[in-house]
């Protein structure tokens, strides 16, 4: 008969939590460690808000929450030309889609489930994106707007906006 000592089965616990212990912390309770998101300028990019906290807190809900739902673009490449100002991988309107999709993510947002009031955040963004998107029809599309469009249909989908 094999025995097992007390000393034995406490040290196998104590290693089965620490390899499990990920499993333990509550998802909702990360936090992103993303060196960008320090020098993002909002104003740059968007004219629904201008507080930079703001949206740095909506990029790290997006990031952390719904970028792996839809990854339509390469973050590190967006996330570098939004810090430095190009358009290559960055665009108003692919920020403003972006920041309409945070919004469904980050918890600090009121009536962030009510897309449909003209005065939620979300309404804003959506907005803003369309008039965007408006303004870009007709010309020859470019990386970013097809980005756009797939993460506002996937946007839109989320909301059961679908048919608008």
């Amino acid at each position: 008969m094999y025995k097992v000592s007390s000393l034995q089965v406490s040290s196998h616990r104590s290693e089965l939590s620490e390899t499990r212990l990920q499993y333990l912390k509550p998802y909702h309770g990360a936090r992103l460690v993303e060196p960008l998101l320090g020098e993002v300028n909002p104003s740059r990019w968007t004219n629904v808000i201008s507080d930079k906290q703001l949206y740095r807190r909506l990029l790290e809900a997006y990031i952390l929450f719904q970028y792996s739902s839809c990854p339509v673009f390469q973050k590190e490449l967006f996330l570098q030309d939004m810090v430095h100002g190009r358009t290559t991988f960055c665009s108003p309107l692919l920020v403003n889609t972006v920041l309409a999709c945070a919004t469904q993510a980050c918890a600090d947002i009121p009536d962030r489930t009510k897309f449909w009031l003209p005065r939620s955040l979300q309404y804003q963004f959506l907005a803003e994106a369309k008039r965007l998107l408006e303004l870009e029809s007709g010309t020859s599309a470019r990386l970013t707007t097809l980005q756009a469009i797939t993460l506002l249909n996937f946007t839109l989908n989320m909301n059961g906006m679908d048919e608008q």
